[in-house]
């Protein structure tokens, strides 16, 4: 490897990629450097050695010619919102590449219902193009969408908003490849493509999903729409009984009528209730926002008039968990009755029925502001997720591996101020999924600085490091993700940090994944140490051995 650190790379490869972007898109030392060279993880890898931000398509696989015949190692970023060090540089020196200037909507065509963009795109510009065209994306995007890009989000099986995962929907790609190949997937690979077919031949497609970026780099995807329904309700249930929030949100799954099924914990719900009085400005956005989304003004009036309480959302505060819910149907009638089946299955669980402001306001505004996402309540000012999804038949013990385990070190948490909660969502009505997350008081990363509104940042910046706490945070999240990896499961957002490889069954299914990384990047240059190190010893002789765990 001729990269050892960014002040030895080579000024000929620098010169290249300047000639090729322009100097304003290169970038070799300075802040934006050390806020590239973290995500929300809290451990840090090595230092990014320099930045190329290419403004075109083409010039991608430019930049992926030079790196790979000055054999520099690439990782690739979207929006940044990583936790599990998805594009942190494993080596000294490694190239980032930013893709957020890729961000055109290429087409849209809605007699052939699909979608083109290129994979810059955030999430909300795709809500917001679509706006107003009677057609939807079923895969509204994460919560983070305001930043979070459809790139990153393939790269890492993104699951969040309205229905399902985000490969759901996804149809082809077009993917530049280590040494500057560019190849198409699904029916565009075609000579003449019909958009909207995935498989035809071979689905080459999944080969670069949830994929930690390691197979080849995505710059444009197609999608397929949907009408949008003509209804949609809304519902939300307290629960001071976990098990039962759990059998609740089965059950709903099972029956396959909710859209959305998630769950928030007791801190969340302290959280909404303790908001203050919302500003003339937020309540004009609001309104705007679920006119929009009911599609005509009786519909609007209806959904703001079970939002509006004069206390506003206080009546949370008392509630252990709350399940939100929504289901759409092809006509409000539909919606109606699909939603008092939904109600009947909740109460029989001992769910008691909620104003269902918060699943309005939801669906409403899907994104929310990362800094409220990164950012905990009182002098708990750094968070840190962690994730895990099984089968609904497992939902109990997952959750009851994560209970306990947090139970277990309760007496250490409480000893450093660290508090935490639970997040349930079912996916796709058929996966149960918990996303545990610990707060603590620290220092910010310039990641989580940069994010923040001026405001927050005067508030937050002023707070000391705290190394060992931080500390204890880490370890309980790595010891918490192997005692949940008892439980049969998977993970969403793979990055450099879950044992996929630990997770894989045998030998042959490894060896197919080395040989398939071999024949696109036989170099491996692209994102190394993603998934798992494609350097170690195995990977280097996949042929017979038994799998290492």
């Amino acid at each position: 490897m001729s990269f050892v650190a960014s002040k030895n790379i080579e000024s000929t490869l620098i010169t290249a990629l300047t000639r090729l972007l322009g100097a304003d898109n290169v970038t070799v030392d300075g802040p934006l450097i050390d806020l590239f060279s973290c995500d929300f993880g809290e451990e840090p890898k090595a230092r990014i050695g320099l930045i190329a931000r290419p403004a075109e398509r083409s010039l991608v696989a430019e930049v992926l010619k030079l790196a790979h015949a000055a054999d520099c190692p690439v990782c690739v970023r979207g929006g940044g919102m990583s936790y599990t060090q998805g594009y942190l540089p494993d080596r000294p020196g490694t190239l980032l590449l930013d893709m957020s200037a890729l961000n055109r909507i290429v087409e849209i065509n809605l007699k052939d219902l699909y979608i083109t963009v290129e994979t810059g795109c955030t999430w909300q510009q795709i809500y917001h193009v679509l706006d107003g065209t009677g057609y939807h994306l079923p895969f509204g995007g994460t919560m983070s969408g305001e930043r979070a890009t459809i790139g990153g989000a393939l790269a890492n099986n993104a699951t969040a908003v309205k229905r399902g995962q985000v490969v759901d929907d996804l149809l082809g790609l077009e993917v530049v490849l280590a040494d500057g190949r560019v190849i198409q997937t699904g029916s565009r690979a075609t000579g003449r493509p019909v958009q909207p077919m995935r498989n035809y031949g071979p689905d080459l497609t999944g080969l670069f999903l949830n994929d930690a970026g390691i197979m080849g780099v995505k710059t444009q995807a197609t999608f397929r729409l949907e009408r949008r329904p003509r209804g949609t309700e809304f519902a939300a249930f307290g629960f001071q009984d976990t098990n039962a929030l759990i059998d609740a949100m089965c059950a709903l799954a099972r029956e396959g009528l909710a859209t959305e099924n998630m769950a928030f914990g007791a801190y969340h719900n302290q959280m909404f209730a303790a908001e203050p009085r919302p500003t003339r400005t937020d309540v004009s956005a609001l309104v705007a926002a679920v006119k929009a989304m009911a599609g005509n003004r009786f519909s609007a009036y209806r959904l703001l008039a079970k939002m509006a309480r004069p206390g506003g959302m206080k009546f949370l505060g008392k509630w252990k968990h709350t399940l939100v819910v929504s289901t759409d149907g092809y006509t409000p009638s539909i919606a109606r009755t699909q939603m008092r089946e939904i109600k009947r299955i909740a109460k029989s669980h001992q769910g008691a029925p909620l104003p269902p402001t918060l699943a309005i306001a939801m669906r409403a505004l899907p994104f929310h502001p990362v800094e409220r996402l990164i950012v905990g309540t009182g002098t708990k000012n750094n968070t840190l997720p962690s994730n895990r999804f099984t089968s609904l038949s497992h939902a109990h013990a997952l959750y009851e591996a994560a209970e306990n385990f947090l139970l277990d070190n309760r007496a250490l948490m409480q000893r450093h101020g660290l508090t935490y909660t639970i997040l349930f969502a079912c996916v796709s009505n058929n996966m149960f999924g918990i996303e545990p997350i610990i707060y603590w008081r620290d220092s910010m990363t310039p990641l989580r600085a940069h994010i923040l509104s001026q405001k927050r940042r005067d508030e937050l910046l002023a707070i000391p490091e705290d190394l060992t706490t931080r500390g204890i945070v880490v370890g309980l999240r790595r010891r918490m993700v192997a005692r949940l990896a008892d439980i049969p499961g998977a993970h969403y957002q793979i990055g450099k940090y879950y044992n996929y490889k630990g997770d894989l069954a045998d030998a042959a299914t490894l060896g197919a994944i080395c040989q398939a990384k071999l024949t696109l990047d036989k170099s491996g240059i692209l994102n190394p140490g993603g998934l798992w190190d494609m350097n170690d010893d195995y990977c280097a002789n996949p042929q017979g051995a038994e799998i290492p765990h």
